[in-house]
């Protein structure tokens, strides 16, 4: 399996760069806003998302549902300080991989993006059998 994409979509500089040194896959950029990130996936598409949902302008609930029309096979992941219910509720709606509250543990975070992992690697194994 090739290594796989990871995007990080946070408006705080210091946020994505502590994710980015957690994570140990070396295929993986930031954005510090869904704009940036819309343009950056016209050129190269992410398998996997790390977003906040409070960002300013788009948030990160919007960037989703636009993420989902344009490839509903990206594995979207919210971080966020936020723990209302309805950023949750809404967040299943969309259909995220999961949603994780900062401060995240860098062992919580690259437990999830293994799991997400091996999701799209079955996605992917089963379509090519079909």
């Amino acid at each position: 399996m090739d290594q796989l994409k990871v995007l990080i979509v946070d408006d705080e500089t210091l946020v994505r760069t502590k994710i980015r040194v957690s994570i140990d896959w070396e295929d993986n950029g930031d954005c510090g806003s869904a704009d940036a990130a819309l343009d950056l996936m016209e050129e190269e598409t992410p398998d996997i998302i790390l977003a906040d949902i409070c960002m300013p302008v788009v948030d990160g609930l919007k960037f989703a549902k636009q993420v989902r029309q344009q490839n509903p096979e990206i594995q979207i992941i919210f971080l966020t300080g936020h723990d209302k219910f309805s950023y949750a509720n809404d967040s299943i709606k969309i259909g995220v991989f999961d949603y994780l509250l900062k401060p995240v543990d860098a062992g919580e975070l690259l437990e999830t993006l293994s799991r997400s992992r091996i999701k799209i690697e079955k996605e992917r194994r089963h379509d090519e059998e079909f």
